[in-house]
């Protein structure tokens, strides 16, 4: 089975993994040997947190074969984890199978071949076997499969819908991947978690499935043989797993399992009460005669039952104590206009609060930031968040006039408008406020292309400003933003600015570094990350590109200086070596923009940076970095975006011949470059007036200049109809 890096396969295979280095070889070695030579295939494997030393098995197996691909997903759950699996698949089919699992020789040929032969289905499972430690207890009949994750419905193939909507198992399933991403993957709310037992993230996704009209089909021949685990063969087991099974079917609330024709009691629907009670006496009358394996059976219903009752009735209890509680909900809103009745209508100065964890942040809002300095009707109060940057090193550049002000202080402020630019740094201001986001970048790393775990973030804000159309669309679809609404507004990205309006000299910064004209001038600067390529081959890439004879620019990220980004290593002392090499310039500078209008060429990773340079219609160099991709949840239509305008470099020994080719025909890739700018960076050169146009709006303020003919809300309203 072959795998591509830089283009779609034909099928993809995700397994997800939590500390099972034990299991994982004997998994993947099945999977790589399968028999289907005219095959693309990748194989993804999810590391859900897992500290056993996976990493660098999957590393490992993965530099012998260039199909297995390795991830790691930081949020803790199956649902997660395959997920992830989801977005960076290439593939039109993903099929899951499990850590533990061996799938059969013709595993892959199969799943593609029944999707090929079915255009019209959905989904495809098969058969789970089991693999004994040992010779299973006389009570452990079919009836009792299910908690061992193993399934067989026979020799026949069935079609499964919502007339026959038997489950199949997530260790030998697969689905068309537009289907998993349409009815938004597996959901985090009945995941399994670690070890957590009783889990119905398989049916919960599968009903949805079928409730959206899809198909399934069971085909007998697909095999998986599962290890059955010594422990799930003692009844302690199965009573946990039971309880568990019914704490995530009151969790879920299925239909067929709340229809109830005589009522509720604590939110139960009476028809489970009935049958507990039918379970019990058949429970106690087996015992009676003996027969302890068959009253075992109704022992399991009884504690589904009771599993689903705890979670159901405990949640009904909460939800009386919180309706009890809608007095207090009363008086704090009462508070917040008593607050804001007594701050009285805005008055001048107009106070505005910035906030930012690092250099970056503060450089993303710096035009905007700049131009609100310059209005004596506006006051800024800066707050520095976390502990990785001082307030002096997070806003470096600022006027010296703006308050200072913790967290904490800010917490209690009431500020007429709160600006930030990252949906992870934020304070939460107790007093009511306006809102505002502006995105600081546009690579769609950490998920931040749609991110639906951050929604209740998101929906605090006032208005969100999105740098193009992309993003805007992708929120829309994901339901985080309305496009009819007053919250988004398409205003550009400020930062890219100044790289187009002329406030920079190139000449002026070229001679300010004392680069040597007659020399072509390159910059490197990767992205911040422990897989980045500064520290995969970093030091490689300078030494190459200086020994070139080039003028070499280093501009790294802010963070790659901090121990989340530096890979362990000082690079401020490690980069001094290179300060006798009369032709390598390292910047310690926040903004890379001055030193990308001053280079000829870009060498990079996966950045911001990559696209912003596209708008100045220079050539590019990504150093192709998987690692990278994988750890950063990189949106893979991203990497294929920036990559398609850029000369892509697999191994540090084609670096030297990718920057010479690119420097002698720098129009090469021209076309793609300018559309890719026009695309993420609309009316790029005037973002920063359109996102004052918005932040006036919310002051009260009249703009110091006229209205933009090309407004954000313009802009949207053409979007929504």
């Amino acid at each position: 089975m072959a795998a591509y890096e830089s283009h779609p396969v034909d099928l993809s295979i995700v397994i997800c993994t939590h500390n099972r280095v034990g299991l994982l070889p004997d998994a993947l070695t099945h999977l790589l040997a399968q028999s289907a030579p005219l095959l693309t295939t990748e194989i993804i494997v999810v590391d859900n947190n897992s500290t056993d030393g996976t990493a660098d098995v999957v590393r490992k197996m993965a530099s012998d074969s260039s199909a297995i691909r390795y991830v790691f997903e930081a949020r803790q759950g199956i649902s997660y984890a395959r997920n992830t699996g989801c977005e960076l698949a290439r593939g039109a089919i993903v099929a899951f199978t499990d850590d533990d699992v061996r799938v059969a020789a013709d595993w892959a040929a199969r799943i593609h071949a029944a999707f090929t032969a079915h255009p019209d289905i959905d989904c495809v499972g098969g058969k789970v076997l089991p693999v004994w430690p040992t010779e299973p207890p006389s009570w452990l009949t079919r009836s009792h499969w299910a908690p061992l994750a193993i399934l067989d419905y026979g020799d026949v193939s069935l079609w499964l819908d919502r007339n026959d909507a038997r489950c199949l198992v997530g260790a030998n399933m697969a689905f068309r991947r537009d289907a998993l991403r349409r009815l938004g993957g597996f959901s985090p709310a009945v995941q399994r978690v670690k070890d957590g037992i009783g889990s119905i993230e398989d049916h919960e996704f599968l009903i949805r499935l079928w409730e959206s009209g899809g198909r399934a089909l069971y085909l007998p021949e697909l095999v998986t043989k599962s290890p059955v685990d010594l422990g799930r063969l003692q009844k302690a087991y199965h009573r946990r797993w039971h309880q568990g099974h019914g704490h995530f079917h009151a969790v879920m609330r299925s239909k067929t399992l709340e229809r109830s024709a005589t009522g509720r009691l604590l939110d139960v629907p009476a028809h489970l009460y009935r049958q507990c009670l039918v379970n019990a006496a058949a429970w106690l009358k087996q015992m009676m005669r003996g027969r302890l394996d068959e009253a075992f059976r109704y022992e399991t219903q009884m504690r589904f039952f009771w599993g689903f009752f705890r979670t159901r009735s405990r949640e009904y209890i909460h939800r009386g104590r919180h309706q009890r509680t809608s007095a207090r909900s009363v008086v704090v809103n009462a508070l917040h206009k008593a607050d804001d009745y007594v701050a009285g209508s805005p008055r001048l100065p107009r106070r505005v609060m910035f906030e930012a964890a690092n250099p970056m942040l503060f450089n993303v809002f710096r035009p905007v930031y700049e131009r609100l300095s310059a209005d004596p009707r506006i006051s800024i109060t800066l707050v520095p968040h976390g502990s990785e940057f001082t307030a002096a090193e997070i806003f470096a550049g600022a006027s010296g006039r703006d308050r200072l002000a913790t967290p904490r202080r800010a917490a209690w402020m009431k500020p007429d408008l709160y600006i930030n630019t990252d949906l992870w740094s934020m304070t939460w201001l107790r007093r009511r406020t306006r809102r505002v986001h502006l995105f600081h970048g546009v690579a769609g790393k950490y998920g931040l292309d749609a991110p639906r775990e951050l929604a209740a973030e998101v929906k605090i804000f006032d208005r969100i400003l999105f740098p193009n159309r992309d993003r805007l669309d992708r929120y829309v679809a994901a339901g985080l933003v309305d496009a009819g609404g007053d919250v988004a507004a398409l205003t550009g990205y400020p930062k890219a600015d100044c790289l187009v309006n002329g406030s920079l000299g190139r000449e002026a910064i070229a001679a300010g570094l004392g680069l040597d004209n007659s020399r072509p001038t390159v910059i490197y600067a990767p992205t911040w990350s422990e897989r980045s390529s500064l520290n995969a081959v970093g030091e490689q890439v300078i030494t190459v590109l200086a020994d070139s004879g080039l003028n070499v620019i280093v501009k790294l990220h802010a963070c790659s200086y901090t121990a989340r980004g530096s890979g362990g290593v000082d690079w401020r002392e490690r980069l001094r070596s290179y300060a006798t090499r009369p032709n390598v310039f390292v910047v310690d500078d926040a903004d890379a923009s001055p030193y990308l209008v001053a280079a000829d060429l870009l060498v990079t990773d996966h950045s911001t940076v990559g696209f912003e340079f596209m708008v100045l219609d220079r050539p590019v160099v990504v150093l192709h970095q998987q690692d990278l991709i994988d750890h950063a949840r990189i949106n893979p239509e991203k990497v294929a975006l920036l990559q398609s305008a850029a000369r892509v470099v697999h191994d540090i020994s084609q670096l030297d011949e990718a920057v010479r080719d690119e420097l002698r025909w720098p129009a090469r890739l021209s076309t793609m470059r300018r559309k890719l700018a026009q695309d993420l960076f609309p009316g790029c050169g005037t973002a920063t007036d359109r996102v004052m146009d918005v932040l006036y709006e919310l002051l009260e303020l009249r703009a110091e200049q006229p209205a933009h003919a090309i407004s954000g809300q313009a802009e949207l309203a053409a979007h929504a109809s």
